[in-house]
């Protein structure tokens, strides 16, 4: 019987993340495998933000929302090629999606 390899991820390539903060300069970076919508976000200091990426209907963009280990939570939306977030201290993030 010969027996066939099982793909772990789709084929469809993966996409990168580049955020910065305004003000202070501070970057996230980060990446998602295929189409699946799982995002994972991380900083220089090694703190590891994962979240979702779900379809908008109307406009063909993405809302996002990601927590980190202490529970903060960043959320926002993007319309396919940059991306604005926003944490609860009203901070704002703002990058590009290749």
């Amino acid at each position: 019987m010969i027996y066939e390899r099982k793909r772990v991820y789709s084929s469809s390539p993966g996409t990168f993340y580049r955020l910065q903060r305004e003000g202070s300069g501070k970057s996230l970076f980060g990446f998602s495998h295929g189409s699946s919508g799982f995002v994972q976000l991380s900083d220089k200091e090694g703190t590891k933000w994962r979240g979702q990426a779900t379809p908008n209907d109307m406009d063909g963009g993405h809302s996002f929302r990601f927590q980190n280990e202490n529970g903060e939570i960043l959320t926002g939306v993007s319309d396919g090629q940059t991306l604005m977030l926003r944490d609860a201290r009203g901070r704002s993030w703002k990058g590009v999606i290749d």
